[in-house]
């Protein structure tokens, strides 16, 4: 299933359930049924925050994540997350265009626009509404269930058609893999009707209206994400363990033609291998924001970010909690990535939550103050005047120093003057924090009012 790989890495399959992978102590959990401390599950324990409300409403990920982009479309993306297909708006539109009105690629921006040429047929196809399809991908109608189309099936942004989503009259109707048919919740009704169960829903989509041009829907939909700060670990070549070496594995063929990882044992192994390692911290709270590679403001989240220790076949310290930089500009080589953290709920992030709040703009908890300066040691005890420890016995480092790193958060992409110091998902080149405007938009005081005398200067117009 999904889940079995999906729960590793950016743990999306887990998220979406609501879990979070949170520790590997199992003093943190309830006792089981027995009295027992809860035993692990793939080496984590597991919190539950909030689960998606797709999930909720019984949907599995093939209701959405179609053939095109689950098992490839023809073409080789260097990135695997290039070939994600399904954008919110191609089943729930805007509070102005149903989804059939939309045109191909609104919320799917990874194709760059200003490189087509006015007369390609593409461009034209680019700037007319989608509209609807009288049939479902071939590879549907060979594999899946066919059901009615009744006015047409809806079609993703890419312009592929849902097999499994149609429009029905004035409604959108979903029919899940699991024999559930749903119906699902239209903004352009919702907004014609005036349905909306928070009020601030509307200022966010109608008076704020921008925030559909360059944002993606889960920046304030997804209410928490998991993010995991700091992998510090140890790689021990004094003791004889030995780790599978990846790049030359890849390349040996068994005789009867299989890779080195269909039988688990043909494996090219070099020296060394990790020995330790664990996370400084992990969060769910307040998810930072930043751009993904189609330009839109998402959240962003910390995955695996090394910090090593090496120590040689002498058993020397070689290597100390050391954070790689960049030779060219020393930036940070570690890296906050965009992500869809599939924890949609209905109710949306507070405006207070981004807005004035320097955390999510990529300043780091606190404007940076958590963890200030890592690179110096921490000891345990009362220090003197000098900044020394007044004991002379039993004084130990509490935490050790952390060689290049900014901030003890893991999380501080900018320094106090807008300056990056960290990578944000370096797969793609329009990846990166927000902008100077964009920080200075947050920052405004007067957000809400302007939100509001938009909204009502809205609502006079279509009067």
């Amino acid at each position: 299933t999904c889940n079995v790989c999906h729960s590793s890495g950016r743990r999306v399959s887990l998220s979406y359930q609501g879990l979070f992978a949170a520790d590997r102590s199992e003093s943190y959990t309830p006792f089981d049924a027995a009295g027992n401390l809860q035993q692990p599950s793939s080496t984590y324990l597991y919190k539950h925050i909030k689960a998606d409300v797709h999930y909720d409403a019984g949907m599995v990920c093939q209701d959405c994540h179609t053939s095109a982009d689950m098992h490839g479309n023809g073409n080789i993306g260097t990135v695997a997350l290039a070939n994600v297909e399904p954008e919110c708006q191609d089943c729930h539109g805007t509070p102005t265009q149903y989804p059939w009105e939309l045109p191909l690629g609104v919320g799917d921006e990874i194709l760059d626009k200003s490189k087509i040429d006015s007369d390609n047929p593409l461009m034209a196809m680019l700037q007319k509404a989608r509209g609807l399809s009288e049939k479902s991908m071939t590879v549907t109608q060979a594999y899946a269930t066919t059901y009615d189309k009744k006015d047409g099936y809806l079609l993703s942004s890419r312009g592929n058609p849902f097999g499994n989503v149609v429009k029905d009259g004035n409604q959108v109707i979903l029919h899940s893999a699991t024999g559930k048919t749903l119906t699902v919740p239209i903004l352009k009704d919702i907004e014609k009707n005036n349905l909306w169960k928070n009020p601030e829903g509307r200022l966010a989509m109608v008076g704020a209206a921008k925030h559909l041009e360059t944002m993606e829907c889960y920046a304030c939909h997804a209410t928490w994400a998991p993010s995991y700060l700091g992998y510090t670990y140890k790689i021990d070549y004094s003791d004889g363990n030995e780790m599978v070496d990846w790049i030359e594995s890849s390349a040996k063929v068994n005789p009867d033609g299989t890779t080195a990882d269909a039988d688990g044992k043909s494996f090219v192994m070099q020296q060394g291998a990790p020995t330790q390692g664990d996370y400084s911290h992990a969060r769910w709270e307040e998810p930072v924001l930043g751009i993904n590679a189609e330009g839109r403001v998402t959240p962003l989240v910390g995955v695996i970010q090394t910090t090593g220790t090496v120590i040689n076949e002498q058993g020397e310290v070689v290597l100390l909690n050391n954070v790689a930089k960049r030779e060219t500009d020393g930036m940070l080589t570690i890296d906050m990535q965009p992500l869809n953290p599939h924890t949609t709920t209905l109710a949306a992030r507070a405006c207070n939550e981004c807005h004035l709040n320097t955390k999510t703009m990529g300043y780091g908890m606190s404007s940076g103050e958590v963890g200030a300066d890592p690179q110096t040691p921490v000891y345990l005890g009362i220090k003197g005047k000098d900044g020394q420890p007044i004991s002379k016995q039993n004084t130990s480092t509490q935490i050790e120093a952390i060689k290049n790193l900014n901030t003890g958060d893991y999380m501080t992409i900018l320094d106090q003057d807008g300056n990056q110091v960290m990578e944000v998902g370096p797969h793609f080149e329009r990846s990166k924090p927000l902008s100077k405007q964009q920080r200075d938009s947050l920052k405004d005081e007067d957000y809400m009012e302007k939100a509001k005398a938009a909204l009502r200067a809205s609502l006079k117009e279509s009067r």
